[in-house]
């Protein structure tokens, strides 16, 4: 008997109907087709109408029924936000029945984290928990010690030491995700907005309903150009600031980027590129701002979207090897053999990685070690960067840093409806491409360059 796969369009998880949905209570072997209205996807909570058929299930025959039995050696994860969750459900799903702890130190009701920059003025706070944690650690069988604070790690006792109490582990997983970075002294950081969890998505909400404000984003890159979009069809006075000299420069064309800013401009948001904020002091009249570059402003508030770091303090105090992260290898090891860590507190041969589809699938490969054959590997790959605008959809597959500086960037189309790049290397292969507007969704560009050349011609002509 074969069972399909059906992937998630917005985030990338997958339903196989070998293993069913332990978070709705979906047996194994239920077929897609025959899931209950009421289901969603379990990791962005969008309707089964994001998913598509993807392909065959690996598995010829459906998984055992779970039990609520526990027995086997003790998982610990610290983190409760996408990787964190993702890894006890995927160990359910794959049938373990070993005793599962999550440690967090705030409530681990469940969201969709890039929820956070597009609807900030228009949810509310429970309108974003797609699950509670109580309830979500109830359907996985785990036990949830939520608002507690980790205060060591024992490596050699394998426990970590908290506010309430130790907590034995034989495994264990780190997630604890990155924090806002704060580049100004505690006198200019006071007057800055952070957007990085649910308490800070309810506070700066809070504030940006209570009537219409003049905002001044800080970072330009997928982040602030996302929530600079909803915050100017809600309303507000937007301008965005980014020392780059123009926006979403790490992950599209520049040609891209021009045809987005005219875009955004043309709905009202300015852009200060090329320059940075360098003090802020509160007036009277709101916040006066000064630019590196001489210009000044005047705000009422001001968010920060310059960019996360890696959370790396219980590792590094731990002992583990950490640089911008927490290291691993492809198995997702740290330098320990029974510690894991995945997402963006993870560093993977120099590289840390943000979004949701790497997370999912270091997650696999975790989930492979624990209680599978061990032998997945994780591969990093090009992401596919989706920057949610109504003003200019973009779509994004960009080369890393250091094959684009040595590309060929050709444009493919040009017209009021859109602008599509590719970067190509020397010896015509395809290295990445960006498109935005009307193209952003149906793009996809051909294997290889005699396929294209028709079409192709240099940065700046129109076709």
């Amino acid at each position: 008997m074969s069972f399909k796969r059906y992937q998630c369009s917005t985030c990338s998880h997958i339903y196989d109907e070998a293993v069913g949905d332990p978070i709705f209570g979906v047996a194994p072997g239920t077929r897609f087709d025959d899931l209950p209205d009421e289901w969603f996807c379990s990791v962005c909570g969008d309707p089964r109408e994001s998913f598509e058929f993807i392909g065959l299930s690996e598995h010829t025959h459906a998984l055992g029924e779970r039990s609520n039995d526990q027995e086997g050696d003790p998982i610990v994860v610290v983190g409760a936000g996408i990787g964190g969750w993702y890894i006890a459900e995927q160990l359910r799903q794959m049938g373990a029945k070993n005793p599962i702890t999550i440690v967090t130190k705030d409530d681990g009701d469940y969201y969709y984290k890039p929820h956070l920059s597009v609807s900030v003025s228009s949810k509310s706070r429970a309108d974003l928990i797609i699950a509670k944690g109580p309830d979500r650690a109830q359907l996985l069988n785990v036990d949830l010690r939520a608002r507690t604070q980790v205060l060591g790690l024992d490596r050699q006792k394998k426990r970590l030491l908290t506010d309430k109490g130790k907590v034995e582990y034989t495994k264990l997983v780190l997630a604890t995700g990155a924090v806002p970075l704060r580049l100004y002294e505690r006198r200019i950081q006071q007057h800055i907005h952070q957007l990085n969890d649910l308490d800070h998505y309810e506070s700066l909400g809070e504030l940006l309903n209570s009537g219409s404000k003049r905002v001044m984003i800080l970072g330009a890159g997928l982040i602030g150009c996302e929530l600079g979009d909803h915050l100017a069809r809600a309303g507000h006075e937007v301008a965005i600031n980014d020392r780059a000299p123009y926006l979403l420069s790490a992950v599209v064309s520049e040609g891209v980027s021009t045809y987005a800013r005219d875009r955004y401009v043309q709905n009202g948001v300015a852009f200060l590129l090329g320059t940075t904020m360098n003090d802020v002091t509160k007036e009277d009249t709101g916040l006066q701002i000064q630019f590196e570059d001489g210009g000044t402003l005047e705000r009422d508030v001001v968010i920060s979207a310059i960019g996360l770091k890696p959370n790396v303090e219980l590792a590094s105090r731990a002992g583990l090897d950490v640089g911008r992260g927490i290291k691993v290898d492809n198995s997702m090891q740290t330098s320990d053999p029974d510690i894991y860590a995945i997402g963006d507190c993870a560093e993977h041969n120099g590289q840390v990685f943000s979004f949701v589809d790497p997370i999912n699938r270091q997650a696999a490969v975790i989930v492979d070690q624990l209680c599978g054959e061990g032998e997945q590997r994780f591969e990093p790959r090009a992401p596919i960067v989706l920057v949610k605008s109504r003003f200019c959809p973009i779509k994004s597959v960009p080369p890393e840093r250091s094959r684009r500086a040595d590309s060929t960037l050709r444009r493919v189309h040009s017209s009021d409806q859109g602008v599509v790049e590719e970067w190509w290397s020397d010896d015509g292969q395809l290295l990445g491409y960006s498109a935005c507007g009307d193209f952003a969704e149906s793009y996809e560009p051909a294997p290889h360059q005699g396929d294209r050349a028709k079409l192709t011609a240099p940065v700046g002509a129109t076709i």
